[in-house]
């Protein structure tokens, strides 16, 4: 969702790709991609706030606000709501009200990572031939990663030999957080102004 500005914003890849193709429909497409841009972002915002660790009751409140407009939004668009939209909707918050430390503590983002580090070493070893040997070389990698004098070698090695490179890395995260920041902010604003839960 951290694309949905390039791909459906005023000079978005999608929006524009339809705009070649139908340029007599300008009107509807606009429509659509500002109606899918603030689906995508207000949904961003949603699992964003479920995701907030040690939550406060304004935090639940707050969350429970955004759910309820991004699923405004899919009904403005005619998309039905599946069980797991009517799941978040009306128990997400609850659950983060009631789990000690909160909802993203039970998320498994952690199963994906462990797939896609799980994949990369596979890719690694593929040539090895025996099951054995690429389980024991993967466990050597694995086990030297988590060597606390290992990671404290690749930290100093990282602190001493950080490089302007990095730092403007940083800083271009930093900005792109903030924008992403701005734009959530800007279609909660409109999605209220437009009185959304109102209306659907």
């Amino acid at each position: 969702m951290e694309k949905a500005k390039v791909l459906f914003g005023d000079d978005g890849r999608i929006r524009n790709y339809l705009l070649e193709k139908e340029p007599t429909k300008a009107a509807m497409t606009k429509d659509v991609c500002d109606d899918v841009l603030k689906a995508l972002v207000l949904w961003d915002t949603a699992f964003s706030k479920l995701r907030t660790v040690d939550p406060t009751e304004s935090d639940c409140d707050e969350a429970q606000k955004t759910i309820d407009l991004a699923v405004a939004q899919l009904r403005k668009m005619g998309i039905s709501i599946t069980p797991k939209v009517h799941g978040t909707q009306f128990h997400a918050v609850n659950q983060m009200r009631s789990i000690p430390g909160g909802f993203a503590k039970l998320a498994e983002d952690w199963v994906e990572q462990y797939h896609q580090a799980g994949f990369r070493y596979d890719l690694c070893y593929c040539r090895v031939g025996d099951l054995k040997q690429q389980a024991v070389i993967r466990s050597r990698a694995e086990h030297r990663a988590r060597n606390p004098k290992v990671v404290m070698r690749k930290e100093l090695v990282d602190k001493r030999f950080k490089g302007m490179r990095k730092r403007k890395k940083d800083l271009v995260k930093d900005m792109k957080k903030q924008v992403k920041e701005e734009l959530r902010q800007d279609i909660l604003g409109q999605a209220l102004d437009a009185d959304l839960l109102n209306l659907y």
